[in-house]
């Protein structure tokens, strides 16, 4: 999951950058949500409810029809806050 985390910081998802860029951002994204959501599911699962709220709204602008960009900030934006929660509870 860190290692994920810090090629997504490598390579930000900018317009200006070029296709391999993109690609190296799309999978590590990938790579970090996976490997996070799996650790919080094996450790705490009762963490993953944090999830409901994000796919109340991805549901909701799916039906309004947004732009995917929008879901994808916030499902990273989720499973960001639900791995710091993790982490919160567990040095506690």
């Amino acid at each position: 999951a860190c290692a994920g985390l810090l090629f997504v910081a490598g390579c930000p998802l900018v317009k200006d950058k070029g296709d391999m860029a993109y690609r190296v951002h799309c999978a590590s994204a990938v790579v970090c949500a996976v490997s996070a959501k799996t650790l919080v599911a094996l450790s705490c699962p009762w963490l993953m409810l944090g999830w409901l709220p994000w796919l109340a709204m991805f549901l909701w602008l799916t039906r309004r029809h947004r732009d995917w960009r929008t879901q994808t900030f916030w499902a990273e934006m989720t499973c960001f806050l639900i791995t710091y929660a993790y982490v919160y509870i567990r040095i506690l």
